[in-house]
């Protein structure tokens, strides 16, 4: 699998793969793919959990003997961020969709719930895509 970037996490033992994984991740762009290199097998379980936790995207792990290679994708934090903003301020949030090239049916349905209250959303074929793609699933 392509990553943008590598961390190292080779001998760290729980929960260090993730709290290093937790600070990387901070200093990545939406849409990033971060690649953590470890040797605890817990990465397996743990780095799916946090990133359900953390809204960030687990795109998979591979194993070559001892050593685990776990895939995420930095997502949400940003987004989120700016709808939280938004919902303390009294100002609308304009998000513009022109650079996403991935939105999961979490997120859609994150901004959903806010869009008839503080969102005006831009550029958005992307979002109403996934919108009608869950919509279609909900029905059957």
């Amino acid at each position: 699998m392509r990553a943008d970037q590598t961390l190292d996490c080779y001998g760290l033992l729980c929960p260090m793969p993730i709290i290093q994984t937790s600070k990387k991740i901070k200093e990545m762009k939406i849409g990033e793919v971060l690649e953590v290199v470890s040797t605890d097998i817990g990465i397996k379980e743990d780095m799916p959990a946090w990133c359900r936790q953390t809204g960030q995207e687990f795109l998979g792990v591979e194993e070559e003997g001892d050593v685990f290679k776990a895939y995420v994708k930095e997502y949400r934090r940003e987004l989120q961020a700016e709808i939280e903003k938004g919902i303390d301020s009294r100002e609308k949030i304009i998000l513009d969709f022109s650079k996403v090239s991935f939105l999961d049916e979490e997120a859609a349905r994150m901004i959903r719930e806010f869009a008839d209250k503080k969102l005006s959303l831009r550029n958005c074929s992307l979002y109403i895509r996934t919108v009608l793609k869950m919509e279609g699933k909900e029905r059957k």
